[in-house]
Order: structure tokens, then C-alpha cells, then sequence
């Protein structure tokens, strides 16, 4: 019996030594993983899966990554926005659905899909310079319904979720409604913002205009040139 206990006690002291020797060997590489990843992110040169790797070192489940700039022309004035009206499609839709992937550029890219509630015009739309394919979680797509892309957003990598802010195109909330400038391609249900946030016009639920949208400069269009009315703008760009 003694031999039996001193036997199991060697297992259990060589266990022990073994368990403390495979730490040893591989904290060294844990820490300095740490502290390089630390090292990148006071510099701000972390890429989005570093920054989840960090994100789960450090147990945490959201990060904030570095927020993105979308260049697009915008108008000066509310009367070039008005002349540029019948250029685009205007459509009153309400937000319904946010998704968001990684692309190979280390950026988010975030998709809406959005329910249409009025056309007040439809043009045809620009010439697309880029690819889209719509992402497999916003499809099928009805027949009153589309969507269109933005960069940034949010996505969840690995159980970590990322946002990603665009300082230029806002990001909207689902169930609100909007007014929009877009190109707008019936046959893929695909538009594009034209005119970067001044595309994007918040709207009551009513459809009618929030009063906290007044520095907007589509919202003054509408007031200044078509008696504040939705329904009046539809009429007279279709005169």
C-alpha cells in the first residue's frame, strides 16, 4: 500500500512539474504576443483582426476600430441641390436590416436593406465603376424593397463585435425612415449614395419633416422650394 501511495504521489509531483514547465514555456510567447499588439495599438496601426486578437487576450467582446473617411462631392448651396434633383432618384424608404463583413482591405463594409415606401423619381442610374454583389444575409430582396452600401458598420469576428464609424456617411437606424438621393439600379435593387450625408434626409414617421433636420440642406431645399411637403416635391419634379 505504501509503495502504491508514494508511486501515485511521484505521478502527481511529475504532473505538477510538467504542468509548470509547459507555462514557463509558453507565457514568454503569450506576453510578448500581448505586448506587441499593445505596442501597435498605441501607435493606431492595428488591423481589425489584431485588434479582435488583442480583444480576446484582454476578454474583451467589442472593439472600436479606426473610423473611415468616404469621399464624395456634395452641393454648396441649396439651389445647386435643387438643380440637381431630376438627376437622381428620390425615394422615401424606411431602414429594416444592417449587416456588415470584413473586406480584404482590412475595412468594414456595411449593407442596408431598406423597404420603399414612395419613388417620388426614378432615373436612370449612374455608371458604376465598382462590383456589387449583394451579401447572402439581406437576400431574397421583394419587390418593394433594396439596398444600398456604405463603408463602416459592424460585424461580429470570432464572438468579438467591431464597429467601424464613417465620419461622413451617418448610420442608420433601422426602423426610422429617410429621405434619399441615390443612383438607384432597378434591376440589381442596388443604389449608391450620390451626394454623401447631404443624401440622407431623416424623416418623421409621418413622412413628414423632423424640425430637428432644419440645418440639412435637402430639408431647406424642400422648404424653400417646395412648400416643406414631400408630396409637393413629388409633384414638381415630375412637372
Amino acid at each position: 500500500m505504501k509503495k502504491l501511495l508514494i508511486v501515485i504521489s511521484l505521478v502527481l509531483m511529475l504532473a505538477a512539474i510538467g504542468v509548470r514547465t509547459i507555462s514557463q514555456i509558453s507565457r514568454p510567447g503569450s506576453e510578448r504576443r500581448t505586448k506587441e499588439l499593445e505596442e501597435k495599438e498605441r501607435r493606431d496601426s492595428l488591423t481589425i483582426t489584431e485588434r479582435v486578437e488583442l480583444a480576446k487576450i484582454k476578454g474583451k467582446k467589442q472593439v472600436v476600430a479606426a473610423s473611415v473617411v468616404t469621399l464624395q462631392p456634395v452641393a454648396k448651396t441649396a439651389e445647386e441641390i435643387q438643380q440637381l434633383l431630376p438627376r437622381y432618384s428620390i425615394i422615401l424608404a424606411e431602414a429594416i436590416e444592417e449587416t456588415g463583413y470584413l473586406n480584404e482591405s482590412q475595412g468594414i463594409r456595411g449593407w442596408y436593406k431598406l423597404r420603399i415606401i414612395d419613388v417620388l423619381i426614378q432615373t436612370r442610374p449612374q455608371q458604376a465603376y465598382a462590383v456589387r454583389r449583394v451579401p447572402e444575409q439581406l437576400l431574397p430582396l421583394n419587390d418593394d424593397q433594396f439596398v444600398f452600401p456604405r463603408d463602416g458598420g459592424s460585424v461580429i469576428i470570432d464572438g468579438v463585435e467591431v464597429i467601424q464609424n464613417n465620419l461622413t456617411i451617418p448610420r442608420l437606424k433601422i426602423s426610422e425612415k429617410y429621405l434619399l438621393l441615390l443612383s438607384f439600379d432597378a434591376s440589381t435593387k442596388i443604389a449608391e449614395i450620390v451626394l454623401g450625408p447631404q443624401s440622407i434626409l431623416p424623416v418623421n414617421s409621418d413622412n413628414s419633416l423632423d424640425t430637428h433636420s432644419d440645418n440639412h440642406i435637402l430639408q431647406q431645399v424642400i422648404k424653400r422650394f417646395h412648400n416643406g411637403s414631400l408630396d409637393q416635391l413629388k409633384r414638381n419634379v415630375h412637372r
